[in-house]
């Protein structure tokens, strides 16, 4: 699983950007991604992909912070 990668949504790009940027002051490498809105039940337009071995500790760093994030399927 370390080399796979997963999505989380977010709902804006303004939240998506400040998830990267607290995942990057984390140590932790992300992407801002748009999303299709297929890949969503909640219409989520934009979310951030990360390696999967580090997806558990980013939602929680993430929701801790009061940012909103939705596991989706990689």
């Amino acid at each position: 699983m370390k080399n796979q990668i997963c999505v989380a949504g977010i709902g804006s790009v303004t939240y998506a950007m400040k998830a990267q940027e607290l995942l990057t002051a984390s140590g932790i490498r992300s992407k801002v991604i748009r999303l299709r809105p297929e890949q969503t039940k909640r219409g989520c337009a934009y979310g951030i992909s990360l390696g999967c071995g580090e997806f558990r500790r980013a939602l929680s760093l993430l929701r801790n912070a009061g940012i909103q994030a939705n596991e989706l399927q990689g």
